[in-house]
């Protein structure tokens, strides 16, 4: 499930381990999670689910982030559902959700001109994507789609750089747009899920896949499949039935090229592994 092995993660704790964070990658519930839920709270450690990129996926047909003691989600423009930057987090304990609640209080708003920005990439996203997905609905766009907010709208960069939205707080124009982007939470799953399934009837046999655990349901926010690493470094996997595929991860921290000592099995995954778009 590309996440965290039971047997590695249970070696590797110490008397001096606080928590363990749990990451559902590219929508796979990650496969040891019961067994990390039932470990942790044996031996009194904190688990803290990431489900950056997995909002909407089931275990036992619970979602996942009620797994753990706090869940953390990010709905910046490459996950599920967007608001263009902003995240989330939940937690079952009143105390650490007023902790939560007091250090989101110490944070400002971003100023008026980075808000403008937001909005700006959001009707470039929807110009882009609109005829293809009849799901989306746009009465809420007709507010910002004035000449003074697109006359200078800027293409989104790729390129690894600090964020500008670090330690703000969710403004509520953003706030707005994240709320109608949850309402079609349940139809874009069901876009991912239909898309995986053609994709995996399309090249049937001629990949690895990675299968998604017993009674769960992914959220597919990619489909991933592992090619033999030569493959992967010669670009024959760049393109497949005309899509870009997705060559994240090639670095740990990709795109940042960052090495980090420790990782065997990630650093392999990083050599071998390339995804599939699910909302085309």
């Amino acid at each position: 499930s590309l996440s965290l092995d039971f047997g590695l993660v249970k070696e590797s704790i110490t008397t001096k381990t606080k928590a363990v964070i749990l990451p559902h990658i590219m929508g796979f519930v990650a496969r040891d999670t019961e067994k990390l839920v039932a470990f942790c709270k044996e031996k009194g450690i904190a688990l803290i689910e990431d489900c950056a990129q997995a909002i909407g996926a089931k275990l036992n047909g619970e979602l996942v982030g009620n797994f753990g003691d706090a869940a953390i989600f990010s709905f910046e423009q490459s996950k599920t559902i967007t608001c263009i930057s902003g995240g989330m987090a939940t937690c079952k304990s009143p105390e650490i959700a007023k902790h939560i609640g007091n250090i989101q209080k110490r944070c400002a708003f971003p100023e008026l001109e980075l808000t403008k920005q937001i909005m700006k990439t959001t009707i470039g996203l929807y110009n882009k994507f609109s005829s293809s997905l009849s799901e989306v609905k746009k009465p809420w766009i007709i507010a910002f789609n004035e000449r003074h907010f697109i006359k200078t709208m800027q293409p989104c960069e790729i390129e690894f750089r600090p964020s500008t939205t670090a330690g703000l707080r969710m403004d509520s124009l953003t706030a707005g747009l994240l709320f109608f982007q949850l309402q079609k939470l349940k139809t874009v799953n069901e876009l991912r899920n239909k898309t995986a399934a053609k994709w995996k009837k399309q090249l049937r046999e001629k990949v690895e896949w990675f299968e998604p655990i017993e009674n769960s349901q992914p959220a597919y926010l990619r489909l991933p499949f592992k090619v033999p690493s030569n493959e992967k470094q010669s670009g024959q996997w760049d393109y497949f039935k005309n899509y870009r595929l997705g060559k994240w991860y090639s670095t740990l921290q990709d795109p940042a090229d960052v090495e980090i000592d420790g990782f065997p099995t990630a650093k392999k995954m990083c050599e071998t592994v390339v995804n599939l778009p699910t909302l085309l």
